[in-house]
């Protein structure tokens, strides 16, 4: 899971910022840190509310899965 999040990364790493060079919208070294930076920081925040969601889902899941569990207990 890990090396899929990083190759997913750095492609769109790689792809966003030649996207940008070769258009035109960065030259030079500091804008295009600037962007990889900016790139980086939305990248973060996206995974890191996905991943809150998904801690979200997976809670739910975990109660339905106790609650029919404690079902399966009582009638057994």
């Amino acid at each position: 899971m890990r090396i899929r999040v990083i190759v997913h990364f750095a492609a769109l790493e790689v792809i966003l910022v030649s996207l940008a060079a070769v258009t035109g919208m960065v030259k030079g070294f500091l804008p295009t840190a600037l962007l990889v930076v900016q790139i980086a920081a939305v990248y973060g925040i996206v995974r890191l509310l996905s991943w809150q969601e998904d801690k979200k889902e997976a809670e739910q899941i975990n109660e339905k899965l106790r609650l029919l569990k404690m079902d399966n207990r009582q009638d057994g």
